[in-house]
């Protein structure tokens, strides 16, 4: 062992190195969050360095591959009617047991037979129902 040995781990986003960090070879590991720059799908390389030399690079690995994030289960919907207002409330039950910081339900609101997403709403994981207005929706919207 010399001085300058070292490990460069290169995180990426596609076809772009977002981050590289350069560890001393008496470290052998690193840990990221999920968030900004840092997304669900970020992969990360490996390679040896020597002062100014880099060695090859591991093949891409996915930082957060060995998670599944299953979709939610049980879903329905309810509705009630409200002062001349129709309510739908969604309701559904998590699956994910092992839950982490950054962890949420998604849901999409598309018109029917339409397959671009109208609005997207992002709910804190713990929450398991969500009301929508047909005031604010047209008629033909589903969801997802």
């Amino acid at each position: 062992v010399f001085s300058g040995l070292g490990t460069a781990i290169d995180l990426w986003e596609g076809d772009t190195i977002i981050s590289t960090t350069n560890l001393p070879h008496t470290e052998n590991s690193f840990s990221c969050a999920l968030g900004h720059p840092v997304t669900w799908n970020t992969m990360f390389t490996l390679q040896t360095t020597a002062r100014e030399y880099k060695g090859a690079q591991t093949n891409l690995k996915k930082i957060f591959g060995g998670f599944l994030l299953s979709p939610p289960r049980d879903i329905s919907v309810r509705h009630s009617y409200r002062e001349d207002e129709l309510f739908a409330m969604v309701l559904w039950e998590n699956t994910i047991e092992k839950r982490f910081h950054g962890l949420q339900t998604v849901i999409n609101l598309r018109r029917s037979g339409n397959s671009e997403i109208q609005k997207t709403v992002f709910l804190a994981y713990e929450n398991t129902e969500e009301k929508f207005s047909s005031a604010d929706l047209p008629w033909n919207t589903n969801f997802t």
